[in-house]
């Protein structure tokens, strides 16, 4: 170790000694922190000049600033923390497959499952340049996941999912792979941060705090990583997304929010509307928000959307679902059961200039709606309106103690409007403005219909449009987490040529068939038509294909005049592509298996991990019964790729099943839940030929290669060739 690093951390030390927070005792000898403040360590400029000097700073040169959070004062759940079993939002085999926006290439990495550090500035300061292993996240103190264990990691990633679901980034519980964490280079387009999620502060760090974090961090060229030890945090649901949130602040360039000589606050209020900045300390609000300051005596007026959503940082806020005002309001999303149409919407409001528009209608009586943010941590406190036809406002709905709203009108037949904002409550002191009212919103209830309007489905309900001006209208969405159900993530895609096929024959005929492309939102209507039976199909944008209805299949719908129908949806996926197979290659006789596709490359918008994919190869042109095509069985080390009969492995983690591949058979890799997209792209480029004849004849084959969804939408068919 050279001079200066000693003395690097020498300074670290002492600094740590001299600002040390005061402690209070606790019943049975447990110490905890009691003012949660900053410790900036060292200046910008100075901690990164000496490492350099040394010769170990691999990364840009940014402010690299120690941020050390501390520990609630109190271990009991804080308010909203409860975890009750049963409650898991998803199936639990799903818990490490969770994605909040997987269309995304910026990634929040929730990494639960126990990580090794190596050659980043946490090991040089802390641990004598040594690598060291945080633990899996565990409740019970054993090795597995129980499904407990499970269920609270669901938990904690929806209120994550939630503090970040304004912006264009993907949490995830899903290994991504290093890849898509590190940023290498100007040419990357991919990069974010691991959060690693376990252990205690006494493992390594050993100083008494929640989470650590360097500034300004996101998209490092290495895999820097923040922490958060849950074990100090009670593994409580709330503390350890609270402490999640926070850290990938400061990653994302954010300083703490304090107030007065306190280095964190804690907020202010109670209830539902108990506020909390994210970045001061939130374990004790059950509202916590991004934040500007606003509050008296402030330490910091950063504007935490302004920096999160900067260049610096290589994303922003989604594009927005639906139309901020009546003029182009959106149809509301129902389905009719009996006299009623069944309301479930959901979407976002992404910044706090946006209001959300719908359009419903009704053959008269008491319309119920009620809206609700997230079901965990939600930042939306919500204000929803009610307008006529000509809109006028009938009623707002904005409950000063509840984050909550809802509306029941009995109403006369007719077209109507609801609108859903992000509001603050009562003043900035005591409550908090529409800054960081932002998040994610479901619109559950009814709508009386009774046949005669309304409508919802293919069936053709009346909306109430004057005789002879039918209209069907419809979105185009990319279902990326493939349920078959419009959630958060699942965009609305614009520009998509939505048109009517006349003759059935599922070819789109500019010069002579109706057409119309989609909005910002995916949206599309057709107006002005006549009675009648009508096809509707879609041709899906760029490096999209439908899966619902079935690949070109046409939606079917019946008018009579009169009449309009909405929710004539089509869903679509971004199918796997593989690409940059290379130039042929030469296979001389008797020679060892050559790889055949060496810097061929996997992608799928869709996915990180490729659970339940099928990558086949095989020859369809020149094959003969003694070519052979194998997976190249490198070992179990990192990076490598293994066989071990049928089982296939890379860096020794069993990722799928291996079959096939004899003369002009069908080489089948099917890949299980372990199998990255790293992964993936490592086997494609081992597949390798080889003949068991002594003297192959001389010429070209023809190698196919195709991957394959569990849904079946498949890649275009990739070839490469082979010369004997």
């Amino acid at each position: 170790m050279t001079a200066a690093f000693v003395q690097i951390r020498k300074m670290l030390r002492q600094a740590l000694g001299r600002r040390c927070a005061p402690r209070r005792r606790l019943p049975g000898g447990a110490s905890q922190i009691q003012s949660l403040e900053s410790r900036q360590l060292l200046s910008a400029k100075r901690s990164y000049d000496q490492l350099r000097e040394a010769g170990h700073a691999t990364d840009h040169a940014v402010d690299h600033r120690l941020h050390v959070d501390g520990l609630p004062l109190s271990t009991a759940a804080a308010p909203g923390a409860s975890s009750p079993q049963g409650i898991a939002p998803f199936a639990l085999s799903q818990t490490f497959q969770l994605s909040s926006r997987p269309s995304a290439t910026r990634t929040i990495y929730l990494d639960f499952n126990g990580h090794t550090t190596s050659g980043t500035w946490w090991n040089t300061n802390f641990n004598d340049g040594a690598a060291f292993t945080t633990p899996a996240f565990s409740v019970d103190g054993t090795p597995s996941f129980s499904d407990a264990e499970l269920e609270r990691i669901q938990l904690i990633w929806e209120r994550v999912a939630e503090d970040f679901a304004p912006f264009d980034v993907n949490v995830t519980t899903q290994d991504p792979g290093t890849a898509a964490i590190v940023k290498s280079g100007a040419g990357d387009s991919a990069w974010g941060v691991r959060v690693v999620v376990g252990g205690s502060y006494g493992d390594w760090f050993g100083e008494s705090s929640g989470g650590v974090a360097y500034l300004n961090t996101f998209g490092s060229s290495i895999d820097m990583g923040v922490f958060v030890f849950s074990n100090n945090l009670s593994n409580g649901e709330k503390n350890v997304a609270e402490a999640i949130s926070h850290e990938v602040g400061h990653s994302l360039g954010l300083s703490h929010d304090g107030q007065g000589s306190t280095g964190y606050y804690a907020g202010h209020g109670s209830g539902s509307t108990g506020w909390a900045p994210i970045m001061g300390v939130g374990y004790y609000r059950e509202l916590s928000q991004w934040s500007k300051g606003e509050y008296s005596r402030s330490t910091t007026r950063q504007d935490d959307l302004t920096i999160i959503s900067s260049a610096t940082n290589g994303f922003g806020y989604r594009v927005d679902d639906y139309g901020n005002n009546r003029a182009v309001a959106s149809p509301l999303a129902s389905t009719t059961s009996g006299g009623s149409k069944v309301v479930n919407a959901a979407g976002v409001i992404e910044r706090n200039t946006d209001q959300d528009w719908f359009s419903f209608t009704t053959t008269g009586g008491v319309v119920s709606l009620d809206f609700a943010g997230a079901a965990r941590g939600s930042n939306l406190d919500i204000a929803a309106s009610l307008y006529n036809a000509n809109g006028q406002l009938i009623v707002t709905s904005n409950p000063v103690d509840q984050t909550t709203a809802s509306i029941s009108r009995n109403l006369a037949a007719g077209t109507y409007y609801v609108m859903v904002d992000g509001v603050g409550v009562r003043g900035v002191n005591d409550g908090y403005s529409d800054y960081g009212s932002l998040g994610q919103y479901f619109i559950t209830g009814t709508i009386p219909d009774n046949g005669a309007g309304g409508g919802g489905d293919d069936s053709g309900g009346d909306s109430g449009t004057p005789a002879g001006t039918s209209s069907i209208t419809g979105r185009v969405w990319h279902d990326a987490d493939g349920d078959g159900r419009v959630d958060v993530g699942d965009a609305g895609l614009p520009g998509v040529i939505v048109y009517l096929d006349a003759n059935n024959n599922g070819l789109f005929e500019s010069g002579s068939e109706q057409f119309v492309v989609t909005g910002i939102d995916g949206r599309y209507t057709f107006g002005g038509l006549a009675a009648g039976t009508y096809r509707i199909r879609q041709v899906p944008g760029a490096g999209y294909a439908q899966v619902y209805p079935r690949s070109n299949a046409a939606r079917s719908v019946s008018l009579g005049t009169g009449r309009s129908v909405s929710n004539i949806d089509f869903r679509s996926l971004q199918p796997p592509a593989i690409g940059n197979l290379g130039a042929t290659v030469a296979y001389a006789a008797r020679s060892v298996a050559v790889p055949i596709a060496s810097t061929g490359t996997v992608t799928d918008g869709d996915t990180v991990v490729f659970t339940g994919f099928k990558l086949t190869a095989q020859i369809t042109s020149g094959g003969n019964s003694a070519d052979r095509l194998t997976v190249q069985n490198q070992g179990r080390g990192a990076g490598q790729v293994g066989l071990s009969g049928s089982a296939l492995y890379y860096s020794g983690v069993r990722v799928g099943t291996v079959s096939g591949g004899s003369g002009t058979g069908v080489l089948t890799i099917t890949f299980n839940n372990s199998a990255t997209s790293t992964a993936v792209q490592v086997v494609l480029r081992s597949i390798s030929y080889r003949s068991t004849a002594t003297s192959p004849l001389p010429g070209l084959k023809t190698v196919r290669f195709l991957m394959t969804e569990p849904n079946r939408t498949a890649s275009v068919p990739a070839t490469k060739q082979i010369q004997i």
